[in-house]
């Protein structure tokens, strides 16, 4: 019947099933990664408004839809231009943080999570995670770089925290931000 609802296999992945195949802490864990890295981007984009002396609405324009290497790239290149002295180099110190935190966090969910038919001892099935790139592990023969993921709770929550971390830094920089354009 045309139109009618495909049913999905139940080997799919689908978000209410995640903890079916997936340890509680590993989905807690990569949902950390996930608000860490918004609320570290969300700083950079405060940085770059207050920088633009733009009110939220022209910082949302100005930065909507935006990648986080862009963003990057505009906040440093304000920084040169409208920060000077220790704010600068710290502001620009900030940033190299940012990125290799948010390096960190694209190996997790840019990774390709997968699921396998054996059991542990919890009866769930193994899980792991593979991240497909161009340059870091070891080449295929279709050109791709694989390398494996970060997929235990130890190393997710250390990204997390990391983000965290950063984010935090960064909220402290955005009021030396402000006031050198007090």
């Amino acid at each position: 019947m045309v139109g009618a609802p495909r049913r999905l296999s139940s080997e799919l992945l689908v978000a209410s099933d995640q903890e079916r195949f997936f340890p509680p802490e590993i989905v807690h864990a990569v949902g950390r990664i996930t608000l860490g890295a918004s609320t570290l981007e969300g700083r950079i984009v405060q940085a770059i408004g207050i920088m633009l002396q733009a009110d939220d609405t022209g910082t949302r324009i100005m930065t909507v839809d935006s990648q986080f290497r862009w963003l990057l790239e505009r906040c440093r290149s304000l920084s040169r231009a409208r920060l000077s002295g220790s704010t600068c180099i710290d502001v620009l110190a900030w940033l190299e943080l940012a990125e290799r935190a948010n390096n960190e966090r694209n190996r997790v969910i840019h990774a390709h999570w997968y699921r396998s038919v054996w059991k542990d001892t919890s009866g769930r099935g193994g899980y792991g995670a593979i991240k497909l790139g161009g340059a870091s592990a070891r080449s295929t023969k279709h050109g791709l770089v694989e390398s494996r993921a970060p997929t235990s709770a130890e190393e997710l929550d250390r990204i997390a925290d990391e983000l965290e971390r950063v984010a935090t830094q960064g909220e402290d920089l955005l009021s030396r931000i402000r006031a050198a354009f007090g």
